[in-house]
């Protein structure tokens, strides 16, 4: 029974804005708001998912260069041990690997959206 009342109202409370913004036509207000806070603006298809694309690799390069970075650390930290010395040095290197790799994707992802749009008009 409380699955029942618990699936009613959440169907209530979804329904009943979307019901009253449809009256009021609001729902054009609300998209121009949406629009200018996520910065997407009137592009085609092709931008936007190239904007998406390049922020989504942008933070991922950046972590790579945080690995990077936290390898540099640990090997100026291992007091000469072997043992930290290797770890640190495989994690740069997966570091820089990851880099290339973002690299590579991000000209790829670019191409790819430059001939979208190409074709697109």
């Amino acid at each position: 029974m409380k699955k029942y009342l618990l699936a009613t109202l959440l169907t209530i409370f979804m329904v009943v804005p979307i019901a009253a913004l449809s009256q009021t036509n609001n729902w054009e207000m609300g998209l121009t708001q949406f629009q200018g806070q996520t910065g997407l603006g009137n592009q085609d298809l092709p931008t936007t998912i190239g904007k998406i694309v390049n922020i989504v690799l942008s933070f991922l390069g950046l972590i790579a260069v945080v690995i990077i970075i936290i390898g540099g650390f640990m090997w100026m930290t291992s007091g000469g041990s072997e043992d930290k010395i290797g770890a640190a040095k495989k994690l740069m290197i997966n570091g820089v690997i990851g880099l290339l790799i973002i690299v590579v994707s991000y000209a790829a992802a670019n191409f790819i959206v430059s001939r979208l749009k190409t074709v697109a008009g």
